[in-house]
């Protein structure tokens, strides 16, 4: 199975204040700051957390870190 953000169980949440709002995902198997993005919508989160997932397992590869592995199945794929 080729690495991909989408073999993981991804975490959604929304923080809206006054002046400002916006999506955080996150992969919980990399905790919850090792792999999140933001994004003013989901679509945008999901594309983000994407490029910051490619980096994360970029560098546990090349540092020889072992890849978390996905937690629990992915019961859909977006």
């Amino acid at each position: 199975m080729e690495p991909s953000v989408w073999n993981y169980p991804i975490m959604i949440g929304h923080k809206w204040e006054e002046d400002d709002a916006y999506y955080m995902v996150w992969l919980p198997d990399f905790g919850i700051t090792a792999c999140s993005a933001t994004g003013e919508t989901v679509e945008e989160a999901l594309e983000n957390l994407q490029g910051v997932y490619a980096a994360v397992d970029k560098h546990y590869r090349k540092t020889g870190k072992e890849v978390p592995r996905p937690t629990w199945p992915v019961a859909f794929h977006m």
